[in-house]
């Protein structure tokens, strides 16, 4: 089979689109990618904030403050991460939405809407086959596995796609293009575009490794006169890449340096990674039972067969690429991305190292951006499959065929409904992991009804997450708290010490445990457990403002007013603080600065 180039620029609107025979016909893929995408996934809209968009979003003061968003560039992400681009656009949705999840959700859509076409257009380019890149599109736009559409915190993965595919789209154009203006116009915003992906999750870091075998799968006819001029355009993303490991290293302080992680169980990790990589496949060709919390276990030691057997795998899948780049590059093209993209996370460095001695952990939303290379692969497969049966010889196959075609995206639309529903709320989704994992579940899960105001539940789910797992002061300090709502005052104190005992530096925990104490009346014992509470966590406001509420029922007003200034300073934006200290001084009769602060509450409130 002759060696396959993607079209010249200057030809791709003729020949993609076929001559304008058909009218407006290369606008109808588009429209119907859009109508798919938009059918599987519109019931997000009515979903709201759920798990870590709490900490990300509606109780993150970062965003919500023009002044304090230098701190997104110097703070890491959810404390092991550092993805500024996502806080900087949570930001600008604070700014417009508040917090409506309304307008997060609708975001995350047409991010994804944004994603299917250019998976479709790069497709196009990959396969100078429009079917081929309609079918494999629209696989990606309806598939069930793809949480991030319906999760407004995994918008890490939905931007780093949009920013890593149009870059990619951009250094096609910058290689096909025959202007030099074009060229480097193309080729800056490419730059600048990748560096968007990289500040917005890990994976867009493997963009310049991708861009090397684009041009080694489509372009190297072009550039083997020259391989070394061919190569200096990887320079820019590489020193982007090396920017980003710079910045990240300065804001995420992690507990584990990233070389003593690589070195915990490696080679049994690097065993394991290749049947992750293989059960990750499977998930989207069978996403019936999808686990949101994954974990997948460390093979059993260097004999392993399991692991042998995965590796052996992977190794023949990366000869057959290479084996086919010539023959079907867009196949091969398809493989490696799937294996490439899938690097960072992937495990080699452990995501949560204090687990990787026995398992590692494997969210599938780690599937969104590596999947395009597998819909890349089956789009080409269907159309084989596609222009066999569908001779005039093969009528009723060819029927049978486009009614699996059909039928497969009903289902798969079904099961992404299906997921919608179940993200909509803390209760639908850690009700459906609790039944999976249980032991690490149920307390999301008491959390959940904790905050729906369910105590009751609450409380059975907290006393089962503290009976499953002993030593988890988190379970502790929960059931504590559910058992003080509850008025059950002695059981209250009894989780927050046995809190206290397993974690003495748990500043919550203290903090709770002197509410415990003002219910019962123990003053001076609240106070103590106040202050030990402030001494864990001198930044944290709230601790300084119940103790200065504890300091007014002692009536000892001058500490309560330096304790509330110190809440103050530690959170300008802290409404409660400046409220409380009004009340405070308009008590003793200083009315002036009483009103100047309760006129700050309100600003802050409204």
């Amino acid at each position: 089979m002759a060696y396959q180039t993607i079209p010249e620029t200057g030809r791709a609107s003729r020949e993609v689109c076929g001559q304008h025979r058909e009218g407006n016909a290369c606008i109808w893929p588009v429209l119907l990618l859009l109508g798919a995408a938009v059918a599987a996934n519109l019931t997000v809209l009515a979903g709201g904030f759920i798990w870590d968009d709490g900490s990300l979003i509606v109780g993150n003061p970062t965003i919500k403050q023009w002044g304090t968003l230098p701190d997104i560039f110097s703070k890491p992400f959810l404390t092991k991460y550092y993805r500024p681009v996502v806080l900087l656009s949570f930001a600008a949705e604070y700014a417009v939405w508040g917090l409506q999840p309304l307008g997060y959700h609708l975001t995350n859509l047409v991010l994804h809407c944004a994603n299917v076409l250019l998976v479709f257009f790069l497709s196009q380019r990959f396969t100078s086959n429009r079917r081929a890149a309609f079918l494999g599109s629209l696989l990606f736009a309806i598939h069930p596995v793809h949480k991030g559409v319906a999760y407004i915190s995994d918008r890490t993965g939905l931007l780093a796609a949009f920013f890593f595919l149009a870059a990619l789209l951009l250094y096609i154009a910058f290689r096909d293009a025959s202007r030099i203006s074009r060229a480097v116009g193309c080729y800056v915003i490419s730059v600048a575009l990748f560096a968007l992906g990289a500040f917005s999750k890990e994976e867009a870091l493997t963009l310049p490794l991708m861009l090397s075998v684009t041009d080694f799968v489509f372009f190297r006819e072009r550039l083997k006169q020259n391989p070394l001029r061919g190569a200096v355009p990887y320079i820019p993303f590489l020193l982007v890449a090396v920017l980003y490991v710079w910045l990240r290293g300065r804001a995420v302080d992690l507990p584990v340096g990233l070389t003593a992680a690589f070195l915990i169980e490696p080679v049994r990790r690097m065993m394991t990674i290749p049947s992750l990589l293989l059960h990750y496949l499977s998930l989207l060709v069978f996403p019936l039972r999808i686990d949101y919390e994954a974990r997948f276990p460390l093979v059993a030691s260097v004999a392993d067969a399991g692991g042998w057997a995965g590796m052996a795998v992977i190794l023949l899948v990366t000869c057959m690429a290479l084996f086919l780049y010539k023959r079907a590059p867009a196949i091969a093209y398809g493989i490696l991305w799937y294996l490439i993209v899938f690097g960072p996370m992937s495990n080699v460095i452990p995501i949560f190292p204090e687990e990787a001695e026995r398992e590692l952990f494997n969210p599938v939303h780690f599937l969104y951006l590596p999947s395009i290379g597998a819909f890349l692969c089956a789009g080409v497969g269907l159309e084989k499959i596609f222009t066999v049966v569908g001779s005039t010889s093969y009528r009723f196959r060819s029927a049978v065929f486009r009614l699996a075609i059909v039928l497969i995206t009903l289902f798969f639309c079904m099961l992404s409904l299906r997921r919608n529903v179940m993200w909509r709320s803390d209760i639908s989704l850690f009700s459906h992991t609790n039944e999976m994992h249980p032991d690490r579940m149920a307390l999301n899960l008491a959390v959940a009804y904790m905050g729906a105001g369910e105590l009751q539940k609450a409380i059975q789910l907290y006393e089962r997450s503290v009976a499953l797992s002993p030593n988890s002061e988190k379970a502790h300090n929960g059931l504590g708290v559910a058992y003080l709502n509850a008025g059950m005052l002695d059981h209250a104190m009894r989780e927050f010490l046995k809190g206290i005992e397993l974690k003495p530096d748990d500043a919550t925990a203290y903090a709770n445990l002197a509410v415990a104490y003002v219910q019962k009346g123990w003053l001076q014992k609240a106070l103590e457990a106040s202050e030990k509470a402030v001494e864990r966590a001198p930044s944290s406001s709230l601790f300084r403002t119940n103790t200065a509420l504890i300091l007014v029922q002692m009536r000892e007003w001058e500490r309560a007013e330096e304790e509330l200034l110190g809440a103050i300073a530690a959170d300008p934006q802290d409404a409660e603080a400046y409220g409380v200290l009004a009340d405070l001084l308009e008590r003793r009769g200083d009315i002036e600065r009483a009103q100047a602060y309760r006129k700050e509450a309100l600003r802050l409130r409204n």
